[in-house]
């Protein structure tokens, strides 16, 4: 069966796929050699759903240097391949390979205990080869592999100026619909026509909820965006990540205070040790605003500046880029280098690893946008303005650049409540934040937008 491209993205859809990436594979792109994906950054982490991303440390084959035992990274993926009847055939061991040294990205392991794989294809060393990758709603992926000589094969090569384009996914239009970029516009120019919105949230069912916390601007949009509130490192909203920014006026975009841009809890240190309470009993400080019973931990955290909580009855703390490199801007171990917030005696009191930061980061952040809104009281409700600010393209680098530069910031918010009871409740919360002044630094683009002026 010789299908022409169309036919193909045709059968991706009826797979359930709701967007497709193209990867033109030269001929080290094979079985043996795994399929390479990107060299330079983590570009297709923006676009593949991935597992939980685990460093490994390879063993070294006999007689090998140590050159080639160095640690890497890797996330497991939901695999199918979809063969010409339409049919599919999961890929049990498939992965995404993580080199931080170059940094590179393979995919391998695309045959491994597969029923069925185009393993004629997968082995053969040639140019010319297109793997194309759709994406469901479900987070699986669906493969088809096309062979250099097919007419799907040679309508993508002559839609490229430069069909080789050295590991960059390229996403094929998949229907004649809106792109996700026009159709969100659409959504919040709708929105914003609604004018005020009573204050609300979608249950975990995705029943629509009253929300009755303080700020509730946030969960009142992800509610008419249909976004049901969760801790998943993932864009919110076909493929963008959708913030709220409460503005001194929604015609004034980006005017607003501080962005929380993530919050992961640490996953090492003494935090990471001890638990969460005991942490807190040990260098939080009781409330200042008179609640009773309550240990704090908070206060503004920037690279190499002290952040004092002695007054408060806590302790000197400050966050640094362990194993960064300023001059060369690169950490010099990828895999060891880490965030750390440590004390005036150099305790490790948390560190967040590269690996526990690179999936949220780098692909929940890709696509942002930047939304203004004002609240109301009595009752609770909100609106959104009409300028809006779009970014797109970031890396890890660019987040530990403006770490290093002040630019973003930790600014922890966790709590213990009835400390003294034999039920105190605890709340995690490590946030951090940037300005809007500072989103620039971001991303390789950020751009202003009126809903109401763009094609939809």
């Amino acid at each position: 069966m010789n299908d022409n491209l169309k036919c193909v993205l045709s059968r991706l859809r009826a797979a359930g796929a709701s967007r497709v990436f193209a990867k033109y594979l030269r001929r080290n792109n094979n079985s043996r050699q795994q399929i390479y994906l990107a060299r330079g950054d983590w570009q297709a982490l923006h676009a593949l759903p991935l597992g939980p991303i685990r460093r490994c440390k390879p063993a070294a084959p006999p007689g090998s240097s140590t050159a080639h035992t160095r640690d890497n990274y890797k996330a497991s993926l939901d695999f199918k391949w979809l063969d010409v009847h339409g049919n599919l055939h999961h890929a049990p061991e498939a992965q995404l390979i993580l080199y931080p040294k170059y940094p590179e990205i393979r995919l391998g392991s695309l045959q491994a205990r597969a029923d069925w794989a185009p393993h004629d294809l997968l082995s053969e060393q040639s140019d010319g080869r297109v793997l194309l990758l759709g994406i469901r709603p479900d987070g699986w992926i669906i493969g088809v592999l096309l062979a250099r000589d097919s007419l799907a094969a040679m309508e993508f090569a002559a839609s490229r100026q430069q069909p080789e384009d050295n590991g960059v996914l390229v996403e094929i239009p998949i229907s004649d619909a809106l792109d996700s970029r026009e159709e969100l516009l659409r959504e919040l120019a709708r929105i914003h026509r609604l004018g005020w919105i009573g204050s609300k949230r979608l249950n975990p069912h995705g029943e629509v909820v009253p929300c009755k916390a303080l700020h509730c601007g946030g969960y009142t949009l992800e509610a008419e965006l249909g976004i049901i509130p969760n801790g998943r490192a993932d864009p919110d909203y076909l493929g963008w990540e959708i913030k709220q920014l409460q503005s001194r006026s929604i015609t004034r975009p980006l005017s607003g205070g501080a962005i929380t841009l993530m919050t992961p809890n640490p996953d090492g240190g003494i935090y990471a040790e001890v638990g969460a309470q005991e942490f807190l009993r040990r260098y939080g400080y009781p409330d200042q605003r008179g609640q009773p019973d309550r240990i704090n931990f908070g206060g503004v955290h920037r690279a190499d500046r002290w952040c004092d909580n002695r007054p408060k009855g806590g302790h000197c703390t400050t966050i640094e880029l362990y194993g960064y490199d300023r001059a060369s801007d690169r950490f010099k171990d990828p895999v060891e280098g880490q965030i750390r917030l440590v004390d005036a005696q150099d305790n490790i009191l948390a560190s967040w690893s590269i690996e526990g930061l690179l999936r949220h980061w780098q692909r929940k952040h890709a696509k942002a946008a930047y939304i203004p809104s004002e609240a109301a009281k009595n009752p609770q409700r909100y609106r959104y303005g009409h300028l809006v600010t779009l970014a797109e393209g970031t890396s890890l680098s660019r987040f530990f650049r403006a770490i290093a530069d002040g630019r973003i910031y930790y600014d922890p918010a966790p709590k213990l409540e009835h400390a003294s009871t034999a039920s105190p409740r605890c709340k995690e919360r490590h946030q951090f934040r940037t300005t809007p002044a500072d989103l620039d630094a971001l991303y390789d683009a950020t751009e202003v937008i009126d809903v109401l002026a763009a094609r939809t």
